[in-house]
């Protein structure tokens, strides 16, 4: 349930950041690698694949991931779109 509510955080930072077209105000308030996937991956849900993708390698090269596959997965589900 916590992650669903943290996601939900996540896409509305992306959401006022596309609202702005500013990728930059919404990276900058994200702490680790973990973070940088789900709002990567917001991104795309958003219709915004190649911000996402970026940021979704960002967050996998930056490491400390707590689920290392599952952030693979959702680079591998956001380079299908």
């Amino acid at each position: 349930m916590a992650l669903d509510r943290k996601g939900e955080l996540l896409r509305a930072k992306a959401a006022r950041a596309l609202g702005t077209h500013k990728v930059s105000d919404a990276v900058a308030k994200v702490k680790n690698g973990n973070e940088l996937v789900q709002l990567g991956y917001a991104w795309v849900t958003m219709g915004q694949p190649d911000k996402g993708i970026a940021l979704i390698e960002e967050g996998i090269a930056k490491g400390g991931l707590k689920h290392p596959d599952d952030a693979k997965l959702r680079l591998g589900q956001a380079l299908l779109q």
